[in-house]
């Protein structure tokens, strides 16, 4: 239930952005560690899919033993040689824009605190960055 409200928060919070945001969402999911740290995450890596789609977005909780998140844009994507560059701490590629890069770390390290994994890739469906997070089903 959190994720519809952050989503409209963001779309708020980038109001010169004609995005389209898709949800793909199973509600039925619960996640049980800490509130702040789902919020943090989903936050993080909401934010930067905001910062770099052109017009679209794609945010799909799928239904799967453990919770995994797929969040990708329609943005000019990162070339598979510097993806982990992101994961890290004040990492940027483009200082053109706004932030200090720690948002996807930051995701990273709650991913890594849960025992998950979290994945950057270029997205089939949009051509932009897709961030994949997938947490052990322990944790939901």
């Amino acid at each position: 239930k959190e994720l519809p409200l952050l989503l409209q928060l963001l779309t708020q919070s980038y109001p010169h952005k004609k995005v389209t945001v898709t949800q793909d969402i199973a509600l039925q999911h619960v996640f049980t560690g800490d509130r702040q740290d789902l919020l943090e995450l989903c936050g993080n890596v909401l934010d930067n899919a905001f910062k770099w789609a052109n017009t679209q977005i794609w945010v799909q909780m799928k239904n799967r033993p453990g919770l995994e998140l797929v969040i990708a844009d329609d943005g000019p994507g990162c070339p598979p040689e510097l993806r982990q560059h992101l994961l890290q701490r004040g990492a940027r590629l483009d200082r053109s824009q706004p932030g200090h890069g720690f948002g996807l770390a930051i995701a990273q390290e709650i991913v890594q605190a849960y025992g998950g994994e979290i994945h950057l890739s270029e997205s089939e469906r949009l051509g932009g960055l897709e961030v994949r997070v997938v947490l052990p089903e322990r944790m939901v």
